[in-house]
């Protein structure tokens, strides 16, 4: 296999707008003019005939139009929401753009820059090909596992092609008449006979695959993927090699000069491959790839650790029902009376009274919609009963591509710690904190990094019964920062994490002291999970704290770990254990607050939850659901000497329902709970008994799509 040659480009990062390089004879690479977009750009197509750049503001649903020659956009073109690919026929001079969110197709005659069509495809569509011999366009639909087939002449989808897993590219060799798609989460690239709509080919590649270039000259498909690009002989249907390439992410072919050139997402680089044409290898036509077996794919996740006692107030800072999100309030009735509930929202611009919630029956739960009542980016919830309760949250974003979650709190504090939180590589931290007091509140906020304390912003007072948000990236960019929060007033303090532009997120409430002593029930290691343990130290004095792994087969130690004053340190449970069941303890010398973060599938979902301080032998959990392709598990945790004997009870819509037998739990492991194997049911909570003192957390991911 011969090797192909790669340089590295310099190419700086700039946000919202459009970098446009020389044409013809270049003697080095620099950018020529800087075109401002919209918000947040996602995907750019050329129209070399009209010499025009299409350009997709995700956020604001529009179309930017660059005039090549003047390098302005001279035109603005709103159409669906959450906009993702974009395709150009030069030869009809037809723009077509899929969203996300609308599950269509608009179509944009290029000599009007208006929407003439819009063509409804599958669900979420994203990545979007071109074939300017056939005017065929092909759409891939993520979460259906399809590929939408427009004809260009009538602007009606006149197949749909089933190909892998989570289809997020495609690319179209138009002489060949051949579509290459890329499924991320199915690790190949189907290949579409144009003239059959059928897959004739499946090519696999050994990471997730992103993004797709084709050279219709030579033949050849470039796939960029985990640290590679493959290199596809369309010939043959096979990948003939590998190159290296850092953290590669979009791909782009000349096929005049046979360089292909792919944007390195963390280095700010290029790596530009030269790929010299050679004759193609004749081979006998390859028989069909028979379709792999059904997969669900997780689209998203949140966690939460359960409490020990209901109570009849909750107060739950976090929350929004506007700019695609979502919110819910779960309310789990564990006693044996009804129970009669009342709602109050908190919003940044005062309190607004919640909807008639029906009695409560023993045994229940019950799911509150915030958004059937106020539309608002900042939204917190009290909750008050006249029997007691537990109140958890559940926020999903942009069609439940990412969510957080976390219990409520039942007492308000002037003091609160979060360990947990990130500001750079991609991602965003928020400090939410609620006032439920009748006076304003005057809050200070301390940051805490690996490398020391740094003051945060100026708070403005936060008058009674409202919410504040604090953007914590405005004043640290770093990987590891944990917040204090120090108020005049009574209030409460949750985080929210996300990654990516919210490709993932995951959040908690805070704690209102240091200790000792913590424990974390969740955790997992292999089949593509990766789980941290957050240490922070708001003390003086240096922090030296021991960590033990406690697995499904036995306890495990770790490594000590050493926190300076007002720091953080961050500890990988995967470089000590490898496997799907790990809890953790953290015992250290200085009082000091834990949280757990977890990523799946190259961090498509996560979810995080804190640290509990103090075993008990009952737990509830108020959030869960097993139907409508949620997932929702249970996490036992035995810390103690002794074995546990547990038993579990779930409380539906309809009433209580006995969870299946648990094995006994052996000290110092772990064991996971499968409710879905008991229930079926998009309302469920949980309660868990032990004649031995243990923790409970849960974990619940969405993702209802089967290739």
């Amino acid at each position: 296999m011969r090797k192909l040659l790669v340089l590295l480009v310099s190419l700086a990062f700039i946000a919202s707008a459009v970098l446009v390089g020389t044409s013809g004879t270049v003697l080095a690479q620099t950018v020529v003019a800087t075109v401002p977009v919209g918000d947040s750009p996602t995907a750019v197509d050329v129209n070399a005939t009209t010499n025009r750049v299409y350009v997709t503001n995700s956020p604001d649903a529009t179309v930017s139009v660059i005039d090549g020659a003047t390098n302005t956009a001279v035109a603005t073109v709103p159409v669906g929401g959450a906009l993702w690919g974009v395709g150009v026929n030069a030869t009809t001079n037809m723009v077509y753009v899929s969203s996300s969110n609308d599950n269509n197709v608009s179509v944009i005659d290029g000599a009007t820059n208006a929407v003439v069509a819009t063509v409804p495809v599958g669900t979420r569509p994203s990545g979007v090909g071109v074939s300017e011999t056939t005017n065929m366009v092909y759409v891939t639909n993520s979460p259906d596992a399809t590929v939408s087939v427009i004809d260009g002449a009538t602007n009606a989808v006149v197949a749909t092609v089933p190909v892998g897993a989570w289809p997020l590219a495609v690319g179209v060799n138009a002489t060949t008449n051949m579509v290459y798609v890329l499924n991320n989460v199915g690790c190949n690239v189907s290949v579409i006979d144009g003239a059959t709509n059928t897959v004739v080919a499946t090519v696999p590649i050994d990471e997730h695959p992103f993004r797709v270039g084709v050279n219709e000259t030579t033949n050849r498909v470039y796939v960029t993927s985990g640290d590679t690009v493959s290199v596809i002989d369309g010939a043959t249907n096979t990948v003939v090699a590998t190159v290296p390439v850092s953290d590669p992410g979009s791909v782009g072919v000349n096929a005049t000069t046979n360089m292909v050139y792919v944007a390195n997402i963390v280095d700010n680089a290029v790596s530009v491959i030269y790929d010299p044409q050679e004759p193609p290898t004749p081979t006998p036509p390859q028989p069909p790839t028979p379709t792999p077996p059904p997969t669900i794919v997780r689209q998203c996740a949140h966690a939460s650790i359960g409490v020990t006692t209901p109570d009849t107030e909750w107060y739950i800072a976090e929350g929004a029902t506007s700019g695609g999100y979502e919110t819910f309030v779960l309310i789990q009735n564990p006693g044996d009376e009804a129970a009669n509930v009342e709602v109050t929202y908190m919003t940044d611009t005062g309190a607004v009274p919640g909807p008639p919630i029906p009695p409560l029956a023993p045994d229940s739960r019950h799911t509150v919609t915030v958004g059937e009542t106020v539309q608002t980016l900042q939204v917190s919830t009290r909750v008050t009963s006249d029997k007691p309760v537990i109140c958890e949250r559940a926020t999903y974003y942009n069609n439940k591509t990412c969510a957080t979650a976390s219990i409520g709190v039942t007492e308000s504090a002037r003091n609160w710690y979060i360990a947990e939180g990130a500001t750079a590589e991609g991602y965003e931290t928020f400090v939410l904190i609620q006032n439920p007091g009748a006076e304003a509140a005057n809050v200070e906020v301390t940051y805490m990094t690996d490398t020391g304390e740094v003051p945060g912003p100026p708070i403005p007072p936060i008058p009674a019964g409202s919410r504040h948000t604090v953007t914590v990236d405005e004043t640290v960019q770093t990987i590891q920062v944990s917040t204090r929060v120090t108020s005049d007033q009574p209030v409460i303090c949750e985080r929210a994490t996300y990654y990516n532009n919210k490709q993932c997120a995951h959040g908690s409430i805070g704690v209102t002291e240091p200790a000792t002593d913590w424990f974390i029930a969740e955790g997992a290691t292999a089949g593509g999970f990766e789980t941290f343990v957050l240490i922070q130290n708001p003390g003086t004095e240096t922090a030296t704290a021991n960590v033990t792994f406690m697995t499904d087969t036995g306890e495990v130690p770790g490594s000590p770990v050493t926190v300076g004053p007002g720091s953080r340190e961050t500890v990988t449970v995967g470089d000590t254990v490898q496997t799907l069941q790990v809890s953790t303890r953290v015992t250290s010398d200085q009082p000091v607050i834990c949280e757990r973060a977890t990523y799946y599938n190259n961090k498509t979902c996560a979810h995080a939850s804190i640290g509990v301080t103090e075993l008990a032998t009952d737990w509830y959990i108020a959030e869960g659901a097993t139907a409508g392709g949620y997932e929702t598990f249970v996490l036992i945790q035995n810390p103690g000497d002794e074995v546990a004997n547990v038993e579990v009870t779930f409380m539906t819509d309809t009433g209580a329902v006995p969870g299946p037998p648990i094995p006994s739990l052996a000290s110092d492991s772990r064991h996971t709970v499968t409710v879905g194997e008991t229930v079926q049911t998009m309302q469920v909570s949980t309660r868990v008994t032990s004649d031995k003192p243990v923790i409970c957390e849960r974990a619940l991911y969405y993702g209802p799509f089967v290739q």
